[in-house]
């Protein structure tokens, strides 16, 4: 079995490097798995930075892993902007269907550094799209929620449309209150989530009038009759900076 980690990262998330490192290196592999790993650097990225993150695949290759290399977006933007993470995901999404065919695909962001048993737990949810629980980064003491997603009625059978928009669905937070276990759900965030190859190889990654890359990812295999679990035991952190 071949599984691909997929880590978007610009500079804003040099901080996590070095805990990414860690949390990477003391990932648990299942027996018979294949696991390599391709950061996608984005943004204008510094020479020092570059070199950092070079750093971290070369070790990673040579501690566990099949390979570990770097990517780079070709985007002159400074901030963050949803065009290029959709952009770097889909970069991502087109490796592990070409270039290193896998079975599995396996988004771990940078700020949100996985658990050591995160993998083999995903794995053993056998789901299309499994994913850790993870919460909104929020700052000043603000209200924080988990990011998982639900349809306020059915799952719609044909999505709105709008002249020069991608396919939309009506998504809102799902309230997990007092539920343990499996959740199942129509849509997560993608700092940790486990994707089979039936459901990345035929959906690209494109943001949609009211949802982001992973919510209208999530929509669109929700139409195509994928399933999407939660493990709500597995907690996976969600870094912030010294500023925040």
């Amino acid at each position: 079995m071949r599984i691909l980690i997929g880590i978007p990262i610009e500079e804003s998330k040099a901080f996590c490097l070095n805990r990414l490192y860690h949390s990477l290196k003391n990932q648990l592999i299942p027996e018979g798995c294949l696991v390599g790993i391709l950061f996608m650097v984005t943004l204008k990225p510094s020479v020092g930075f570059l070199n950092h993150v070079n750093y971290v695949a070369k070790c990673l290759g040579k501690a566990k892993y099949a390979f570990a290399g770097v990517g780079r977006l070709e985007d002159q933007r400074e901030n963050w902007n949803r065009e290029s993470m959709e952009r770097a995901r889909e970069l991502i999404r087109h490796f592990a269907l070409t270039e290193y065919p896998s079975d599995y695909l396996w988004f771990a962001d940078a700020d949100n550094p996985p658990p050591k048993p995160a993998l083999t737990r995903l794995l053993g949810l056998d789901a299309d799209i499994a994913s850790g629980l993870l919460y909104q980064r929020m700052r000043n003491s603000e209200e924080t929620y988990p990011l998982i997603y639900e349809y306020p009625g059915p799952p719609p059978k044909d999505p709105m449309l709008r002249p020069g928009w991608e396919k939309i669905g009506p998504l809102k937070l799902k309230n997990i209150e007092g539920k343990k276990g499996v959740i199942e759900a129509d849509a997560v965030g993608f700092g940790c989530c486990l994707i089979k190859r039936e459901a990345f190889k035929d959906i690209p990654f494109q943001s949609g009038l009211m949802n982001s890359e992973d919510t209208e990812f999530c929509h669109q295999a929700r139409l195509r009759g994928y399933r999407i679990k939660v493990d709500s035991g597995l907690h996976v952190p969600h870094l912030l900076g010294e500023g925040g």
